[in-house]
């Protein structure tokens, strides 16, 4: 990973409490000089991802604990950077059912397209 631009620029890594998310941020944390701002619903498990992620090198960790699939999210996210500059955005969230498609409902349907589609769009 390049540190160039990094100059203390936060990166935003949705999904960081668990999973890829999370090993991205860590890998920030280990390999660049990025403010990051980790984000995710589940609390517990973002602060333990911050604690890793500062035990592993990093200079500068934040946490918002926000439901990305809220259209008040990216107003939520953006009073947590302030005037920081932004260096980019990780979008690690996901969702899915594991269900044959048939058996699928409109509830799965729903969530499935408020989490990968629209709080993408969202945070654009």
């Amino acid at each position: 990973m390049s540190e160039l631009d990094s100059e203390m620029a936060t990166v935003i890594i949705t999904g960081a409490s668990k999973g890829i998310g999370a090993a991205t941020a860590l890998a920030f944390a280990k390999e660049t000089k990025y403010r990051l701002l980790l984000v995710s619903r589940g609390l517990e498990n973002l602060e333990k991802c911050a604690s890793a992620c500062l035990e592993a090198g990093a200079e500068s960790v934040e946490i918002c604990s926000v439901d990305l699939t809220l259209p008040k999210a990216p107003e939520i996210i953006s009073e947590k950077l302030s005037d920081q500059k932004l260096a980019g955005i990780i979008n690690n969230l996901g969702w899915y059912q594991p269900k044959e498609i048939e058996a699928l409902t409109d509830d799965d349907i729903q969530k499935a397209l408020e989490t990968n589609l629209m709080a993408a769009f969202r945070l654009n």
